[in-house]
């Protein structure tokens, strides 16, 4: 798996993977640096912002918190900015991105058509997986609320490169929930595996696509993954392979002021969940 970027996305911190790892900053001015020996040094990739500003030091790329937008550094020199649509809350009818090929040279403005049915929604795409230097999987959320602010629909859309993000097409299954659940953790959580494996979670049921998000299927766990007004939610997801996995449990139903959290493995792909002796407090 070519994951060897480093990937930024507002109000939300992941930690590193593998020795390039990917690492999420939760900043509205983000400098780039990168590692290639697990963490122990870091050196500044400099990127030439599609918003020049006099005022920020070199390789500094000033993004939208409000609107939802992230930023995603694939070495040596392809970067992606994704453009959410929560600022003005106006849909565009696109997934919007700015990609550059050269470290910030130029750019190039993408618009990724909307599915037809979905075209009055505020889009919110999320990093772009990459598996080498051509293929790889967009994610991104489609969401419309009514005028009460219930929800119309909230709709999880991919879009499949093989030129190395210059062309995206749309990937015919796509996942919508109109229940009204709202998770504590709104953005997810999913796991792309492969170009053909994705895990993603959704209200109390786990989906998963192994032919490239062209369909879905349902899997029930055995534990409670969260529901409406639950205080018991699934905050992290990790999936090595198509059997394998492990989340991280969020419970705070004694009202603690900091609540905790409880990891779990599966290894039959996400049906059977056992609780594993380790307690996380923050």
């Amino acid at each position: 798996m070519f994951d060897s970027g480093i990937e930024m996305r507002v109000l939300q911190c992941q930690s590193c993977r593998r020795q390039n790892g990917r690492v999420r900053l939760g900043e509205r001015l983000l400098p780039l640096f990168e590692t290639h020996d697990g963490g122990t040094t870091w050196s500044p990739v400099i990127i030439t912002s599609p918003y020049p500003d006099n005022d920020l030091p070199p390789g500094t790329i000033h993004l939208c918190n409000l609107c939802g937008d992230g930023i995603s550094y694939y070495p040596p020199t392809k970067v992606i900015i994704t453009h959410g649509d929560q600022g003005d809350e106006q849909p565009k009818g696109a997934v919007r991105l700015s990609l550059s090929m050269n470290l910030g040279q130029s750019w190039r403005d993408l618009r990724l058509p909307v599915p037809e049915k979905y075209r009055d929604g505020l889009a919110g795409p999320l990093s772009p997986v990459f598996f080498d230097d051509k293929n790889g999987l967009l994610p991104a959320h489609i969401l419309k609320r009514n005028a009460d602010n219930s929800l119309a629909y909230s709709a999880l859309v991919f879009y499949a490169t093989d030129d190395g993000g210059s062309t995206w097409k749309t990937r015919p299954g796509i996942l919508e929930h109109a229940s009204g659940y709202t998770p504590m953790f709104p953005e997810g959580p999913f796991e792309v595996v492969s170009l053909r494996d994705v895990f993603v979670r959704g209200g109390p049921n786990l989906y998963v696509t192994s032919d490239g998000a062209r369909s879905w299927r349902t899997v029930k766990p055995n534990i409670d993954f969260g529901l409406e007004g639950s205080k018991w939610d699934v905050s992290r997801m990790d999936f090595v392979d198509t059997t394998h996995g492990w989340i991280l449990i969020y419970d705070n139903v004694d009202d603690s002021p900091y609540g905790h959290h409880s990891l779990y493995k599966t290894s039959d792909g996400g049906a059977t969940w056992t609780a594993l002796p380790l307690k996380i407090v923050p």
